[in-house]
């Protein structure tokens, strides 16, 4: 069926009798929709898939169904990087800092080298008002590899912010 499917939309399909059943642009694209539904079925969806899913459900205002997404990633990588930053992120939007928290350590100590975990972690203590943990975040964060032209300024305003010097403190 799939490959009647697909020789059917290039028009070099095996049988002259489904021809007749697309001929229109409506038939070429139910023919392409059912031929995506069948497919999906066969596709074994990446953690990176999980991911973009979930980044597209979270533009679109459905953060349970982004939560779900970055969770399927997680649970098929535990180690991937930007499921447990995504949802850790999404976690401190919706207000669960606990989680958040959580997750956003899983991944800082999992990506030590890398910034935004730290960041968002140092955010997350600053609104717990745990200043001592918020500084030991920036401490982690501004000793990482910054990125080129990634807001550093504006992520040292911010720890000097916390009251004290995060490096020297």
């Amino acid at each position: 069926l799939l490959a009647l499917l697909i020789g059917s939309i290039l028009s070099q399909g095996p049988k002259a009798s489904v021809r007749p059943r697309i001929r229109t642009r409506t038939g070429v694209a139910l023919a392409a929709i059912t031929l995506t539904v069948l497919t999906i079925g066969h596709l074994q969806v990446t953690p990176s898939t999980q991911v973009s899913l979930g980044e597209q459900a979270e533009s679109s205002g459905r953060y349970d169904e982004a939560a779900n997404h970055y969770r399927a990633a997680i649970e098929a990588a535990p180690l991937h990087y930007s499921g447990t930053l995504k949802l850790g992120t999404l976690q401190k939007t919706s207000g669960d800092l606990t989680s958040a928290a959580q997750t956003l350590m899983v991944s800082a100590n999992n990506y030590p080298t890398l910034p935004w975990s730290w960041m968002h972690l140092a955010k997350i203590h600053q609104q717990q008002g745990n200043t001592e943990a918020a500084l030991e975040a920036w401490r982690q964060m501004l000793s990482t590899n910054l990125p080129n032209n990634d807001n550093a300024t504006e992520w040292v305003a911010a720890a000097l912010a916390t009251g004290d010097d995060p490096i020297h403190a």
